[in-house]
C-alpha cells in the first residue's frame, strides 16, 4: 500500500507519494527570479536554505494566480528540495494495486470514481538552484 497526498491548483486535484512530501507550509511571497527556467516562479529563504518554488500550473494549463496567503508550499523531496507551489490540500489517501495504474510510479489513481493523476517529484524538480548573479536560463 502507498500513500498519496491529495492537492489541488485551480478546480484540478493531483496526487503526490507522501514518501516525496517533508512538509506543508503556509503560503510566503518568493523572490521572482526574472529568467528562471520554465514552471519556477521564484525562490524562498526556508530555514537558512534557498529552495526554488516550483508552479505546477502550466502542466495543467491552468493560469497562475496572484500569491495568496491561503495558499501552501509542499517541500518536496526529490534529487534535491524544492517547494510546490498548490492552492489547496485535500488529505492523505491509502492506495492499493486496485486503485493505481502501476508503473514504477504510478500515473494515476482512482478515487470516488474520479482518476487523479499523480505527479513524479523527479519530473517536476526544476534543477539546481541557482546562485545570486547567475543566469539561470539555458
Amino acid at each position: 500500500m502507498n500513500l498519496m497526498l491529495i492537492a489541488h491548483i485551480g478546480d484540478h486535484s493531483f496526487a503526490l507519494p507522501v514518501s516525496s512530501v517533508e512538509r506543508i507550509i503556509p503560503m510566503a511571497a518568493p523572490t521572482i527570479l526574472p529568467e528562471a527556467v520554465p514552471g519556477m516562479v521564484g525562490v524562498l529563504n526556508y530555514q537558512g536554505t534557498i529552495l526554488p518554488v516550483v508552479d505546477p500550473r502550466p502542466r495543467f494549463n491552468v493560469a497562475t494566480p496572484p500569491f495568496h496567503i491561503d495558499q501552501l508550499l509542499i517541500i518536496v523531496r526529490s534529487a534535491r528540495r524544492y517547494l510546490l507551489w498548490v492552492n489547496s490540500i485535500e488529505g492523505i489517501v491509502p492506495t492499493s494495486s486496485d486503485t493505481v495504474t502501476n508503473f514504477a510510479l504510478p500515473l494515476a489513481i482512482t478515487i470516488d470514481n474520479a482518476t487523479i493523476p499523480v505527479l513524479s517529484p523527479l519530473t517536476l524538480d526544476p534543477g539546481p538552484t541557482p546562485r545570486l548573479g547567475e543566469n539561470v536560463a539555458s
